[in-house]
């Protein structure tokens, strides 16, 4: 059996790796359909989990948009720092060349 096999693949008892929480609601409503309630309990887990990384990613997102906001008004205050400090430099040499030519 190869690597890629072994990792990659679901066991052949299992359901596909990328399960939705539509899916397990789907389930859910097969255990109403047959009156079978023994897998349940673990379907309910299961949807909440799934629902609490939505949540969480729907923070993420918010917290993203808000620190980009954030940066965009930062860059706009370095922008303006810039321009104000962009006066033109004397260097160091030249008060001392003219000191230095007067001889």
């Amino acid at each position: 059996m190869d690597k890629h096999d072994i990792y990659n693949e679901p066991a052949a008892n299992l359901k596909a790796w990328n399960r939705t929480l539509c899916s397990v609601l789907e389930e859910m409503r097969d255990c109403y359909k047959t009156r079978n309630f023994a897998a349940l309990p673990g379907l309910i887990e299961e949807a909440q989990t799934y629902g609490n990384r939505m949540e969480a990613k729907l923070s993420d997102v918010n917290d993203y948009n808000s620190l980009k906001e954030c940066y965009a008004s930062l860059k706009q205050k370095v922008e303006a720092l810039k321009e104000q400090t962009e006066e033109p430099k004397q260097t160091c040499s030249e008060p001392f060349r003219s000191f230095l030519l007067d001889d």
